[in-house]
């Protein structure tokens, strides 16, 4: 369990440094915008699609490799948003708190799987072992 904690540790140094050359990026592409507007567009960017994007694929860490959990993620959580941000306004929750609420729900939801598949894995392993 340590060792993973390590590993989501580094990749999220990764994940820090992707944001800084983002940040770059950004800044070239919106050279006409303020600093403070390039740097709410990237933050929240990275909230809404990639964060969340990469805890849902956190399941798949042994099959895939960071820049494809990263893209394969994006576009993933691009879509859940998409479907559960239009859900829970049919249901009546206003939308102004979607921005903090859906990423935060996708975020737990994909940490809370990888767990569970984590320890469900390791106790299959040790009665296999008994």
């Amino acid at each position: 369990m340590k060792e993973a904690f390590r590993e989501v540790k580094r990749e999220l140094v990764i994940l820090a440094a992707l944001s800084v050359a983002f940040a770059v990026i950004f800044r070239i592409i919106y050279y006409r915008e303020s600093t403070l507007t390039v740097i709410r567009t990237l933050a929240a960017v990275f909230w809404l699609f990639i964060i969340p994007g990469y805890a849902v694929m956190l399941n798949w860490k042994k099959e895939l490799g960071l820049a494809e959990r990263i893209v394969v993620g994006s576009a993933l959580s691009a879509g859940m948003v998409g479907i559960i941000s239009y859900y829970t306004g049919v249901a009546g929750i206003q939308i102004s708190v979607h921005w903090l609420l859906i990423p935060i729900i996708l975020i737990i939801l994909g940490i809370g799987w990888a767990m569970l598949k984590n320890n469900v894995q390791e106790k299959t392993e040790n009665e296999k072992m008994n």
